[in-house]
């Protein structure tokens, strides 16, 4: 009851301050804040405290492979939000996702490799991003930042059922397939449907590079938590990941800083 009612309580707030920041500081703030582990960080610990560290190890290293999907649903939603519109390009882009994810699950490299393989990717993808920014035909009339009623409420309930459903199922879809699951971008998706609608395809594509920075540091945090769990234990586990990814955190405020200077007027 103790692990439900912080399910309960703190994903609708993260999915709050996430909100509230991209309110005030723009997309770009908003999508790195996504990128780092609000969902799949708690996930990881519920999953160690309820199901062990072995089990816990096996999700950490599946999560760490799920940064790969995420990646792609980044790049097939960029791309395409400047020809369709935002349920297009999400259900386009959860695709890319679920492929993806269909072919991590019958291979499962060492965590380690598993790692260097998802910085070369997030590194891919954010240069693919940074090239195309200036594309002809990337062109948008500003629009204010418009709200929808009762939209922050939505966002909030939508991502806690996912995390609730997700951890209830773990013991069902074993560690690996809850681990590829686990970095499913819900809170991406919410957020880059909203931003579109809302504000336009120029700022969700600010917002989608964001979330391909914050991931970095979701990498950083998964990888240290995986080599740790098991030995140290989950709270020694989850604090050195924690802090290690603070540190990684720093390094992308710096790139996000600098892709925010190299944006378009």
């Amino acid at each position: 009851m103790v692990l439900l009612g912080l399910k309960l309580i703190l994903t609708p707030c993260l999915i709050w301050l996430v909100s509230q920041a991209g309110r005030k500081w723009g997309p770009s703030v908003s999508g790195w804040l996504t990128g780092l582990p609000l969902t799949s960080g708690p996930i990881a610990l519920y999953l160690a405290l309820e199901r062990g560290t072995d089990f816990a190890a096996g999700a950490a290293s599946g999560t760490l492979a799920g940064l790969i999907s995420v990646a792609i649903f980044c790049l097939v939603y960029y791309e395409l939000s400047f020809k369709l519109n935002w349920l297009a390009c999400l259900l386009l882009g959860w695709a890319g996702y679920f492929v993806a994810t269909f072919i991590f699950q019958e291979i499962s490299p060492p965590l380690l490799v598993t790692y260097l393989a998802v910085i070369a990717t997030l590194a891919l993808a954010s240069w693919i991003m940074s090239a195309g920014r200036n594309r002809a035909g990337d062109v948008q009339t500003a629009r204010g930042i418009a709200t929808l009623r009762y939209d922050l409420a939505w966002r909030m309930i939508l991502a806690t059922t996912f995390v609730v459903g997700l951890t209830a199922s773990a013991e069902f879809l074993g560690p690996r397939l809850s681990g590829l699951l686990s970095p499913f971008p819900i809170f991406a998706s919410i957020l880059a449907a909203f931003t579109h609608h809302l504000q336009g395809p120029r700022s969700t594509r600010l917002y989608l590079q964001g979330t391909i920075i914050g991931a970095f540091t979701f990498a950083t945090f998964f990888v240290c938590f995986g080599g740790l769990v098991e030995p140290d234990g989950p709270a020694i586990a989850f604090g050195c990941a924690l802090l290690v990814a603070l540190l990684a955190q720093g390094c992308s405020i710096w790139m996000v800083r600098y892709s925010r200077r190299r944006q378009p007027a």
